[in-house]
């Protein structure tokens, strides 16, 4: 998952710079980039959720010896 957000975030540094370069335009730059910023946030929620689920596991491991 860690992956797939490094490849969105350069996706829309990739966007952006052609943004900012006057290659595309602010509604192209806007329907390109607001699916990614929902992408984002949902794999930053399902990060922290499986952190989670992995601290939780080791102290039961630790627990149990």
């Amino acid at each position: 998952r860690q992956k797939e957000a490094a490849k969105i975030k350069a996706d829309t540094d990739r966007m952006l710079r052609l943004y900012l370069d006057g290659s595309v335009t602010s509604e192209q730059f806007r329907q390109f980039n607001q699916p990614l910023v929902e992408q984002t946030t949902q794999l930053d929620d399902e990060i922290t959720r499986l952190q989670s689920e992995i601290d939780v596991l080791r102290i039961d491991s630790l627990s149990g010896e």
